[in-house]
């Protein structure tokens, strides 16, 4: 957020919770840091707006059309901009002056539209890494059910012997 001198910045990426699609604050610099993890309704937030025209949006005084926005201190600018994997939309990076004075420009959109290319990237890693993961952890599950079977087999095995045994004796 230092590069663009704005208040605060953040990543918002698309997700769904319970049935509705929300975009979730993921990282969060300068005056709403703390709210990071919270969610917004993708058709309450400008964020929905961008990633629907697929296009960067500079937005003045957005809670106006977005009364969820609300907060304070207010957000008097906003420049966001879209961020795809594999053509699909996951998120928004987006950059907020809370101060009238200050107006983003073409370089601002410029770094942005960089760091949105970054978290692209980023999304891909985590994704893969996630995936990575849960493949081994899978293989970890299916080793441990399997050397339970084992377990159970030798066990059998050696029951059977000792019957086998037992009737030998016996005959």
């Amino acid at each position: 957020f230092t590069l663009c001198r704005a208040d605060t910045a953040g990543i918002s990426l698309l997700e769904t919770h319970h049935g509705e699609a929300v975009f979730r604050w993921e990282a969060l610099a300068g005056v709403y840091a703390p709210h990071r993890n919270n969610t917004m309704p993708r058709d309450a937030s400008p964020c929905g707006t961008t990633i629907d025209r697929n296009a960067t949006q500079l937005m003045y005084m957005a809670e106006r059309i977005f009364p969820a926005l609300k907060a304070d201190p207010p957000v008097v600018e906003a420049l966001l901009i879209p961020f795809h994997v594999n053509g699909r939309p996951v998120g928004t990076v987006w950059v907020v002056s809370h101060d009238e004075k200050r107006k983003f420009d073409s370089e601002d959109e410029r770094i942005v539209t960089t760091l949105s290319q970054f978290a692209a990237a980023g999304w891909q890693l985590w994704v893969a890494q996630t995936t990575v993961e849960q493949a081994v952890e899978s293989e970890r599950r299916q080793k441990e059910d399997l050397a339970k079977s084992n377990e159970g087999l030798q066990r059998e095995e050696i029951e059977n012997n000792r019957t086998e045994e037992t009737l030998r004796h016996s005959l």
